[in-house]
């Protein structure tokens, strides 16, 4: 069995982010299902908006899903609004953003959700069987 060493505290200047890339490190990637099909949204200017609802599992298989609300905007919208369904696996690729605002009746309510940069699409999984997220290949990709 190998045997675990505990570290210590990191000695000398802590590290830092590259020049010009401060504050910049919002990066978010998440593999998993739709849970409802997109909901498609046009503006007064024209342009789209879909919003995702993803189920992404855990790693104990035990555990609920996490579901992460993802917000897609122009063509990224128009082709997951055309080509996505509920069940259908994908991959996002994007930011993350927190909203607070309050109610009508002055609730305090906050939302954080992933501001998608790409979503890429899986195989479906055929009808009674589970598909296993890191056996499934790409087969399309909207950017």
């Amino acid at each position: 069995m190998a045997e675990l060493t505990r570290l210590g505290k990191r000695k000398g200047p802590a590290p830092q982010a590259p020049a010009g890339r401060e504050g910049q490190m919002n990066q978010v990637q998440l593999i998993g299902r739709l849970s409802a099909d997109p909901e498609l949204w046009r503006l007064r200017d024209g342009k789209e908006i879909a919003k995702l609802r993803l189920a992404v599992p855990r790693r104990d298989r035990d555990a609920e899903a996490l579901f992460v609300d993802v917000v897609c905007f122009d063509s990224l919208a128009a082709t997951c609004g055309a080509y996505l369904e509920k069940g259908r696996q994908v991959a996002v690729s994007g930011r993350l953003e927190h909203s607070v605002w309050k109610t009508d009746e002055g609730q305090r309510r906050e939302r954080h959700e992933v501001i998608a940069g790409s979503v890429d699409f899986f195989a479906r999984a055929r009808s009674g069987e589970a598909a296993i997220s890191n056996g499934d290949q790409p087969i399309e990709a909207a950017a």
